[in-house]
């Protein structure tokens, strides 16, 4: 170490660099826009959480609060915002399954069969590429009204539909 250095310059610049990615990472997603590149942030908010308590300063805390402010109303903390399906009347019900069917995934017999039994009123996919296109056309006979949309990137989607429940105005 060199006469008058603290040895602090290094550790400090890279906690403060760390903190200031940290607050870049918890401002970009209020950027209103559906860019790949903006909208990851919004996943490890909790992780981002984490390490900005870890790392104090008072623009530290501040974004540590925003992150919070994201979580908050998905925590068992927050007032439940949707109210009980006892007080919803059967025929007023609606059943809904989504699925994330992965590219990777070969198990279309099983999917198939589970959203036979459960016979949901709409059923939403993503990840549909060609191939789930061919594995889902069995579902065509039971729900024809259906919007599909392939793609080889992983970002398909299929929403299909109980005619019935298309069919039905609210009362």
């Amino acid at each position: 170490m060199k006469p008058g250095s603290t040895g602090r310059g290094w550790g400090a610049a890279i906690i403060r660099a760390c903190g200031l990615v940290l607050i870049a990472a918890s401002l970009l997603p209020l950027i209103p826009t559906d860019a790949g590149w903006i909208r990851i942030p919004d996943f490890p908010r909790l992780q981002f959480a984490a390490l900005l308590v870890l790392l104090t300063g008072a623009a530290l805390v501040a974004a540590s609060g925003l992150q919070m402010s994201r979580i908050w109303p998905y925590t068992t903390l927050h007032p439940t915002q949707a109210g009980s399906t006892d007080s919803c009347e059967p025929s007023r019900r609606m059943s809904v399954v989504v699925v994330n069917l992965r590219e990777s995934d070969r198990g279309a017999r099983t999917f198939l069969d589970v959203v036979r039994r459960v016979d949901p009123d709409v059923v939403f996919v993503v990840e549909v590429d060609g191939r789930w296109v061919a594995a889902l056309r069995p579902l065509e006979e039971d729900d024809p009204e259906h919007h599909l949309h392939p793609r080889d990137d992983a970002w398909g989607c299929d929403t299909r539909q109980d005619q019935q429940t298309v069919s039905q105005q609210p009362a």
